[in-house]
C-alpha cells in the first residue's frame, strides 16, 4: 500500500508490530550469532582501510549480501569501532515497492541473531510532524535488506546504548528530501549522530565499464557536489553502457546524506575502498554490481549556524 499520513494512525496501529524480526539472517549474511560475529568482526579485522582524523558523521556504506559487500563496508565501520551515538540514522530507497515520499518504519526494534536494537521513536514522531512528506509506514521495510545489511556492523562496532531510525525514500519526489535535511537539521542539534546512506553503485555492466563509473561516483559522493553526482548519473545512464541498469540504487538517500553532512560542517568525504562483485572468487566480470565506502567527518566548530540554515539555491533547483 501507499505510505499513509501520521494522522491516519493511532497510536497502537502505528506500533502494532512491536519488532522486525531479521528476514535475510541465514542467506544475505549468517543465521547464528556465533557465525554473524565471527564473519563481521573477520571483514572489520581484514580490512586495510587508514584512519580518520575528525569526528564522524556519516558513511556510505553498500548492503549487498555480506559475502559481496562485507569487505567494502567493513572499511566505513572500522573507522565507527567504540564510538558512541545517540542514534544513527539509516537511508535507504526502496526496492520492492512504490510509494510517494518517504516511510519510518513503524516498530519500536530490529533484531537479527546479534540481539534487538532499539528504534529512536521519539526523533521519529518529531519528523513525521515537522515533514509533511513523511510518514509512518512498515510496509516498504517489511521485505526491505539495505537497512537491515547495515545492522550486524553497527552492532559489533559501536558501544552499546545507540537507537537506529530507519528511513526509506519512495519512487516519486514529493519534497521529501529537503523536509528531512530540515528537520534533522534540526532536531540533531543535541544528539551525538551517525548518518548512513545505505548504496551499491552500478548494477550488470561488465567489469571494466562498472569500475569507470563507480570511480567518478565515488570521487563525486566525497566531492559533496550533489549536482555533479546527480548530471553523472544521468549521463552515464544515457551513454548506452551494456547491461548498466543504475549508477547508483540509493541516489536519494545518498544525496540526503550529503546534504546534511555539508550542513554539519563536513567539507569534503574520503573514499576508503571500492570493489566490485567481480572482484569475488570466481567472481563473473560480464556482469557485477560495484560496492564503495565513503566517510564525512566534521572538524570541531564547523558545522553551519541553526539560525543561517537554509538550503542552498543550487540544490532547491533539482528534484530529488
Amino acid at each position: 500500500m501507499d505510505a499513509l499520513t501520521y494522522s491516519s494512525f493511532t497510536e497502537d496501529q502505528r506500533y502494532s508490530h512491536e519488532t522486525r524480526k531479521s528476514v535475510f539472517s541465514g542467506s544475505w549474511y549468517p543465521g547464528t550469532e556465533q557465525d554473524l560475529a565471527a564473519a563481521v568482526d573477520s571483514y572489520i579485522a581484514r580490512s586495510d582501510c587508514s584512519q580518520i582524523k575528525g569526528d564522524i558523521i556519516a558513511i556510505v556504506s553498500p548492503h549487498a549480501g555480506h559475502v559481496y559487500s562485507g569487505p567494502v563496508a567493513a572499511c566505513a565501520y572500522k573507522t565507527l569501532i567504540n564510538k558512541a551515538f545517540d542514534v544513527v540514522i539509516i537511508f535507504g530507497n526502496a526496492h520492492s515497492m512504490g510509494f510517494q515520499g518517504a516511510a519510518i518504519d513503524s516498530v519500536k526494534a530490529y533484531s537479527n541473531p546479534l540481539g534487538t536494537v532499539h528504534v529512536d521513536r521519539e526523533l521519529a514522531e518529531e519528523i513525521v510532524k515537522m515533514a509533511p512528506a513523511v510518514h509512518f509506514d512498515n510496509s516498504p521495510h517489511t521485505r526491505e535488506h539495505s537497512l537491515e545489511i547495515q545492522l550486524p556492523f553497527l552492532q559489533r562496532t559501536l558501544k552499546q546504548g545507540f537507537k537506529i531510525l530507519p528511513i526509506l525514500f519512495g519512487f516519486h519526489d514529493t519534497g521529501a528530501e529537503s523536509q528531512i535535511i530540515k528537520a534533522l537539521y534540526t532536531l540533531l542539534q543535541d544528539k551525538r549522530f551517525l548518518l548512513i546512506a545505505s548504496t551499491d553503485l552500478t548494477h550488470f555492466p561488465n567489469y571494466n565499464d562498472a569500475r569507470e563509473a563507480d570511480t567518478k561516483t565515488l570521487d563525486l559522493i566525497a566531492s559533496l557536489d550533489t549536482n555533479a553526482l546527480r548530471r553523472h548519473d544521468e549521463e552515464t545512464m544515457a551513454a548506452g553502457i551494456p547491461g548498466l541498469q543504475c549508477t547508483l540504487c540509493a541516489l536519494t538517500a545518498t544525496s540526503t546524506v550529503m546534504k546534511l553532512s555539508r550542513h554539519f560542517g563536513a567539507k569534503s568525504g574520503t573514499v576508503l575502498k571500492y570493489a566490485n562483485s567481480g572482484d569475488m572468487n570466481a567472481g563473473d566480470h560480464n556482469r557485477v554490481v560495484g560496492y564503495g565506502a565513503v566517510v564525512f567527518t566534521v572538524p570541531p566548530q564547523e558545522k553551519d549556524t541553526l539560525d543561517d540554515f537554509k538550503t542552498p539555491q543550487s540544490d532547491q533547483s533539482r528534484k530529488s
